[in-house]
Order: C-alpha cells, then sequence, then structure tokens
C-alpha cells in the first residue's frame, strides 16, 4: 500500500514510518512464502498459517515503530510465526480446526492450486511417516536455516536437530524403497 503523506521537509516526521513501512514491505514479500509452507507444515491449517504470516509481520512493524533493532537473522520471524501458532493451538478453538483436505477448498490468488494441491499431497505422506518435531526440523532445513538456527526457533540443543533430521531422512529413504519395491503402505517404518 502506497504512503500517502508529502515526502517534503513538511513530512519531516513522517519519514521514519515510511522508511520503517518500506522495510516491512521488502522482508516481507522476501520471507512470506517461505514462511507461510512452513507455517501450513506446522499447523496443516491454511487459515492459521496466513493469519500468523500477517500477525507475525504486524508484530515486526508495531516493533521496528517503536525502535525495536532490526532482527539479526531471519530466524526471529520464523520463532515469532511458531509461537503464534502454538499459542493459537493451545487456546484449542474448535473454529480454528481444519482438515488439510480443506485447504484445497480454500482458494488464495497468491499460490498456484497446483502447487498447493501437490504440496498438501506430499505433507500428508510425510504426515504419516514422521513425527511432528521431524516434519518441523525437514521444513525448516529445506527453508535454509542451519541447524543452530533451528535449534533457536524450536527451543532444542543443535545435537538434537541433527539427530532428528538424521531419522527422519531415514524414515523417508525407507519409505521410498519400500515404495519403489511396490509397497504401497504409508505407515512409518520400525527402527528407521
Amino acid at each position: 500500500m502506497p504512503f500517502m503523506g508529502s515526502v517534503g521537509d513538511e513530512g519531516d516526521e513522517e519519514r521514519p514510518s515510511q522508511r520503517v513501512k518500506n522495510e516491512v514491505a521488502d522482508t516481507y514479500n522476501s520471507l512470506a512464502k517461505g514462511l507461510f509452507r512452513y507455517l501450513l507444515c506446522l499447523a496443516r491449517n491454511f487459515d492459521l498459517a496466513q493469519e500468523a504470516v500477517q500477525e507475525t509481520f504486524l508484530r515486526y512493524y508495531e516493533y521496528r515503530l517503536r525502535g525495536g533493532a532490526v532482527p539479526a537473522s531471519r530466524g526471529w520471524f520464523f520463532k515469532v510465526a511458531r509461537n503464534y501458532v502454538i499459542d493459537q493451538v493451545r487456546a484449542d478453538k474448535p473454529e480454528r480446526r481444519v482438515s488439510i483436505k480443506e485447504v484445497l477448498s480454500s482458494p488464495d490468488s497468491r499460490y498456484c492450486p497446483h502447487e498447493t494441491y501437490v504440496r498438501v499431497e506430499l505433507l500428508e505422506q510425510l504426515s504419516a511417516l514422521l513425527t511432528a518435531r521431524e516434519l518441523e526440523c525437514l521444513e525448516l532445513r529445506s527453508e535454509g536455516f542451519r541447524y543452530k538456527e533451528i535449534a533457536e526457533i524450536l527451543g532444542i540443543e543443535a545435537g538434537t536437530v541433527g539427530a532428528t533430521l538424521t531419522h527422519g531422512l531415514k524414515k523417508i529413504r525407507a519409505f521410498r524403497v519400500n515404495k519403489d519395491e511396490g509397497v504401497s503402505d504409508a505407515r512409518p517404518v520400525e527402527g528407521g
């Protein structure tokens, strides 16, 4: 949304606000899609994931207007969004419960329907195969976070992140081998 105030001398007190708006818009454009993918994986709820992205950037905007420092890494956004989702899930509001298949009935013009469908199908398969922590670590890793950053976002040790990722990848490999051999069952592989 363009700023409607003047940029001349008489609008000097509005300039910091405009800089913050531009900063937030630029940050949103670079992080929102990846953040949404992560939150959809975490929440398994399209509307809650969208709401969490919006709330995260609103909090960031308000934080910067109050003079807060620019976060040192993009992990700040993922942590804030994750905490928001966890708080909403803990509130256990029945109207927030949406099956993953309902994601497809909530079209969003910003996302390709085919891409969303493929992602939902993959998410369902992975959800049946992996623990919630394994899925969350894999999603954050796919967003380019290092083990230390994932550990900070999730509030766990970096070694735990490594072990969790290794275990999850072993399960996926075993699943793929079984699938390639014609075994059609999506249950977790024991001992993998």
